[in-house]
């Protein structure tokens, strides 16, 4: 077959895959197939394919795991039974939310009218960066948590105000909410002018990262100490927080609620 048939048949598979068409893109193979996307620990559809029926499975298991966004063609080069596809692909993965993209090379090898070999060049580390991103997430949120908590005990206000993003909002009980940093940080000094914390901790927590955006909920203990004097005060809830990535990467604090076991008399 010519070059330019080779390229109008790998042209047919993209358009097969862009309406979602799979029966289409089988039609194009050949039944012995290779179908190499290169193995990578972490990046569940991976790994070598041979015949039609496991390429049907590779399209099944992608697009269980991520949504693509973009995926044009920029270049198209044949010579002999070859034909390479250079372009840009940039997908969601379902499971973080996150984003990553590419460039990448696919390598067409066609054999008698029918696509007999597929090989994929691509940045393997931005797609593990973004199925892997809930983990290395979560252990930044453990750390802001740690934060807060020890801001809270230390009744530092520049340590605390680290954690907040300038469109803060909290929601204490028994009070009416605070809105923007000054309005939440003026509560904290208000709070540290009246009690001194003896002891806060957090359990069961539950941390869900979705994309740029995370949950932190959980139960607590909070004992302080009335700077006026009097016995100790114990409270007990639970709490949930929102935080947003940040521009540069970091996670603040935008919401924050939460009830109490103490009595709206006793509450500060």
């Amino acid at each position: 077959m010519s070059e330019t048939t080779n390229v109008e048949l790998v042209k047919g598979l993209y358009a097969a895959f862009d309406r979602g068409d799979l029966p289409g893109i089988l039609q194009t193979l050949a039944p012995d197939i290779v179908w190499n996307w290169a193995r990578v620990d972490g990046i569940p559809h991976s790994g070598l394919r041979h015949g039609p029926n496991e390429v049907a499975k590779f399209f099944e298991e992608i697009a269980a795991v991520e949504e693509p966004i973009d995926f044009p063609r920029v270049d198209f080069v044949a010579q002999g039974d070859r034909v390479v596809v250079l372009g840009k692909y940039r997908a969601r993965v379902r499971a973080t939310g996150r984003i990553w993209e590419s460039d990448y090379a696919h390598i067409w090898t066609v054999r008698d009218g029918l696509i007999a070999g597929y090989d994929l060049q691509y940045n393997t580390a931005a797609a593990l960066a973004a199925y892997h991103a809930d983990a290395d997430d979560r252990r930044a949120i453990d750390v802001q948590h740690e934060r807060f908590m020890t801001a809270m005990r230390t009744g530092d206000p520049s340590a605390f105000g680290d954690l907040l993003a300038d469109d803060v909002v909290f929601m204490p009980p028994y009070q009416r909410e605070r809105r923007g940093k000054q309005d939440v940080l003026a509560w904290f000094a208000e709070f540290v002018s009246q009690v001194r914390t003896v002891a806060v901790d957090a359990s069961n927590r539950e941390v869900v990262v979705s994309g740029d955006a995370a949950f932190d909920s959980g139960a607590f203990t909070w004992t302080v100490q009335p700077l006026a004097g009097g016995a100790p005060i114990e409270d007990r809830g639970h709490f949930m927080a929102m935080l947003p990535r940040q521009a540069d990467g970091t996670w603040k604090v935008t919401r924050d609620l939460w009830n109490s076991s103490v009595p709206v008399a006793a509450a500060v």
